[in-house]
């Protein structure tokens, strides 16, 4: 049973259970000798204040062993010299418990907060806060919080709980971007089994883990399972969530990849077109995830040499991650790479030239001179040139015996 976040005890309630009682002096004869012995204060007179107790429980319980052994009260009967001997000696003090000596048995002070467990509204700012993480790309330190907050959750919420199986997604999504595809994909699995017991085989979020049950595989080279897993999400998602869900787009992105990965090219021209449209109707032609779209249509196009629609799709991304990314980024750089490629197998070599020169010219000074992109593209570039130079003279050859049998 989940315990109520309201019902958690207090700081000062919770250390109040650590103290012991001081012992009230025993006096019934009044005449005779006894010995001053200090007493231990009450920690309510002596905490300074609810910000400073922590520090002060750990001075308290490094000091406790001393100022208990003097905390005793002495009988009537009793002797300075029979007590002196029974504080030496505390097995001689519990013996002589009902004659002279009265004492508490010492107990180890225990950390008062040990079982205090986080409540659920703290644990699930907890995966919040590592979900920003994540977002930004610090996915060592999103681990560690999402971690801390699984941990917390499975004792709080159960390992079953809708929330503690989203933390576990998370996790595996964190680990994806890792690169740890191995440890990711435990993750998905132990998401996935959860989900599918707990919400059902075609609830949404079951569907999301499958979803990345497909890509993992994918990414450690595995495009034949990849693609049975992603299609069976793609097409759970269109039919539960709509084909215009950002779900289902991206399912059938990935199904996309795993295709073309097989060298099934006509089917993921097919699957990208249907993510490209979709994604320019809910998220418009420039976002970010619609070029990534038009750029695997324009790669899948140009592996069945169909160079004059693969350069448009070219021509548009790089158009478009110019805008969203700049003209340094990576992924724009790749663009017009893919573009003087595709103009180069349509024989336009000279403006293949002019477009391969300026990305390697703007590669060498973003990636560097070694960078493999911007190796490819100096071999792009010379390519380009040589054949140019051949086409120039294959055009001055016909052209001098077109004039020549004139003549």
């Amino acid at each position: 049973m989940r315990p109520d976040p309201n019902d958690r005890k207090t700081t000062a309630s919770a250390k109040s259970n650590v103290w012991m009682k001081s012992v009230i002096p025993h006096h019934p004869e009044p005449t005779a000798p006894t010995l001053n012995v200090p007493r231990l204060l009450s920690p309510v007179a002596t905490r300074p204040d609810t910000d400073g107790s922590a520090s002060w429980t750990r001075k308290f319980s490094s000091d406790a062993s001393e100022i208990l052994s003097h905390d005793m009260s002495v009988s009537t009967t009793t002797t300075p010299d029979s007590l002196l001997e029974a504080g030496e000696n505390p097995n001689l003090a519990r013996k002589t418990r009902n004659s002279s000596l009265n004492t508490e048995e010492l107990r180890p002070i225990k950390d008062p907060f040990e079982n205090l467990r986080p409540s659920s509204a703290e644990l699930k700012f907890q995966v919040q806060a590592a979900r920003a993480l994540s977002r930004q790309e610090h996915n060592a330190e999103a681990e560690t919080v999402f971690r801390q907050a699984l941990k917390g959750q499975g004792e709080v919420l159960g390992q079953d709980h809708p929330e503690t199986l989203n933390c576990v997604q998370w996790l595996g999504i964190t680990l994806d971007q890792q690169g740890r595809y191995k440890d990711a994909e435990e993750m998905f699995v132990r998401a996935h089994k959860g989900r599918e017991r707990k919400l059902g085989p075609d609830h949404e979020d079951t569907l999301y883990s499958i979803q990345w049950l497909g890509i993992s595989p994918g990414q450690q080279g595995q495009y034949k399972e990849a693609k049975r897993v992603l299609r069976r999400a793609f097409l759970g998602q269109e039919r539960i969530l709509g084909p215009d869900h950002a779900h289902t787009l991206f399912s059938a992105y990935w199904l996309g990849i795993s295709l073309f990965q097989q060298g099934r090219y006509k089917e993921a021209v097919e699957i990208f077109q249907r993510s490209l449209e979709g994604r320019e109707k809910t998220l418009g032609p420039d976002h970010e995830d619609s070029l990534s779209s038009a750029q695997w249509l324009g790669n899948s196009l140009g592996q069945q040499d169909r160079w004059e629609e693969a350069e448009r799709m070219f021509h548009r991304t790089c158009k478009g991650r110019t805008k969203v990314l700049g003209p340094d980024h990576p992924h724009t750089l790749h663009s017009a790479q893919c573009l003087g490629v595709a103009l180069s197998k349509q024989s336009q070599y000279s403006d293949a030239e002019t477009v391969l020169r300026g990305t390697l010219q703007r590669q060498e000074m973003a990636l560097g001179r070694d960078h493999e992109d911007s190796i490819y593209s100096r071999k792009l570039v010379e390519k380009a040139k040589r054949r140019g130079r051949s086409k120039s003279r294959i055009w001055l050859s016909n052209t001098s015996r077109v004039f020549s049998s004139k003549t």
